[in-house]
């Protein structure tokens, strides 16, 4: 086996930094001279206006402090009558967790760029390819892609694997920042067959063979070819191969199959299949080293995609979800489950909402990141989607 690549770790700290000026107000006396109206006053009004002037100070400044409470604890200004001063603070924490999440999205991503992409928000077309943590249902000769129904058919979020919206869907509709027309090409049991074979959709060489059909219907520069493979590949190892390296000339070859078409935009995803619960629960050092493996010959085929005309990404989606096992809490999405490492058989093939809870479950499926001992639920896809979307948002 190969060395596996080297782990990475998180570390992220929230902080919210906001300056608040107190402007100290003056008040003059002004005195008008009229033929009906005296100069005079007197001395004891004198003395109590110069009291109530000289209490301002203080007072606008206890009012600052307040204030600054009140944004560094994130207590929402209740009944602000402008939006002005109520914006500016709101956006100035929102922004500032953005740009957090953005930072902590693009340490998953590994990036070469050619002068082919033009940026996320100038995406058109994701044309996918993998197995059913990636699956929608798509049929090629069905109703295609529209601004109506984004990924043609079936009608969204399709037939998945959660039986609610994954991956896909969401980067489609939720965490696209243009519009984006999904051909969806992978197929639950998906694999890459070491020997060529396109005898069903299962197999990457079918989808691909799929593929061809779409000619005419996108361009290069606004195109993201997806590829996403391994949990299969891993899990049934005995029954399709032992020689990962096969696997991959072939996963090589189909690369440049697609590129001969004209495809310049790639994106890849690493094999997470050590934070499943099948593997979690009962370890092997053989799903383990076959994992590793995977991932490292994953990382040698993206390198050697790095030409002058070809972008590649590389989302870590192993390190990710690694993260979000030991650290929730970094991010809202993870920490909103309650349970990371379980699943709750009564939801182990999907459900009727997106929010479902069982009698026999502790938690409603969305509080779960697993659907069974291999699926992530649709709330893991959601967390995903947004983590590679905010990664390729740092990508112009």
């Amino acid at each position: 086996m190969l060395d596996a690549n080297t782990e990475h770790t998180l570390h992220s700290s929230r902080m919210h930094s906001i300056d608040s000026h107190a402007s100290l107000i003056s008040l003059e006396e002004q005195s008008h001279s009229g033929p009906d109206r005296p100069k005079a006053s007197s001395p004891l009004l004198d003395l109590e206006q110069a009291q109530r002037t000289a209490q301002w100070p203080a007072l606008l400044a206890a009012m600052a402090g307040i204030f600054f409470l009140m944004v560094l604890l994130q207590i929402p200004l209740m009944g602000c009558p402008t939006s002005g001063l109520c914006s500016a603070v709101t956006l100035t924490v929102l922004d500032s967790e953005k740009s957090e999440l953005s930072i902590a999205a693009k340490s998953f991503m590994n990036a070469s760029i050619s002068s082919h992409w033009h940026g996320w928000t100038r995406v058109e077309d994701l044309i996918v390819f993998g197995d059913s943590w990636s699956d929608t249902g798509f049929d090629i000769s069905g109703k295609q892609p529209s601004i109506e129904n984004p990924l043609g058919n079936p009608e969204w979020p399709g037939d998945t694997a959660s039986k609610q919206a994954n991956w896909v869907d969401r980067l489609t509709v939720e965490f696209n920042q243009s519009n984006i027309m999904t051909y969806n090409f992978a197929a639950s049991g998906g694999y890459i067959d070491p020997s060529g074979d396109n005898s069903t959709r299962l197999m990457m060489q079918q989808q691909v063979a799929d593929f061809n059909d779409l000619k005419g219907k996108w361009k290069t520069e606004s195109s993201l070819f997806a590829i996403w493979f391994g949990i299969n590949d891993v899990l049934h190892q005995n029954e399709f191969t032992d020689n990962l390296e096969e696997e991959f000339v072939e996963l090589s070859r189909l690369v440049e199959l697609l590129r001969a078409h004209g495809a310049r935009n790639f994106l890849f995803f690493t094999n997470p299949f050590e934070t499943v619960p099948l593997a979690i629960s009962a370890p092997s050092s053989i799903w383990s080293d076959r994992t590793k493996e995977w991932n490292t010959r994953l990382s040698i085929l993206v390198d050697s995609l790095i030409e002058e005309d070809t972008t590649t990404f590389l989302f870590d989606v192993r390190s990710l979800f690694l993260s979000a096992l030991n650290t929730p809490c970094l991010y809202d999405e993870a920490c909103k489950m309650q349970e990371l490492k379980n699943f709750c058989s009564p939801y182990s093939f999907g459900t009727p909402t997106p929010d479902f809870k069982a009698p026999e479950c502790e938690w409603a499926v969305d509080k779960y990141m697993w659907l069974n001992s291999f699926h992530p639920s649709s709330a893991a896809h959601n967390f995903t989607a947004h983590m590679l979307s905010q990664a390729l948002m740092q990508y112009a």
